[in-house]
């Protein structure tokens, strides 16, 4: 077997579906499909999870029209 050293790794897939890891403290984005909300909301769970200190909240907003995701720690 030939064990070879540098070789670059291609790049990855963009898996983030939700923009958590660019936002900072009393950053917000809305989603306006109600179909998705119950994922975004797992989703924010679940990163928050994987990143201690780091927690959302998600209220629905009329004015948005709209579901608006903060970033609240």
């Amino acid at each position: 077997m030939n064990i070879q050293v540098d070789i670059p790794l291609p790049p990855g897939h963009p898996r983030a579906r939700y923009p958590f890891a660019e936002m900072g403290i009393g950053h917000s984005y809305v989603e306006t499909n109600p179909d998705a909300v119950r994922n975004l909301r797992a989703a924010a769970y679940m990163f928050s999870r994987r990143n201690p200190g780091v927690k959302f909240t998600i209220r629905w907003r009329e004015e948005d029209n709209g579901w608006r995701v903060w970033r609240v720690a």
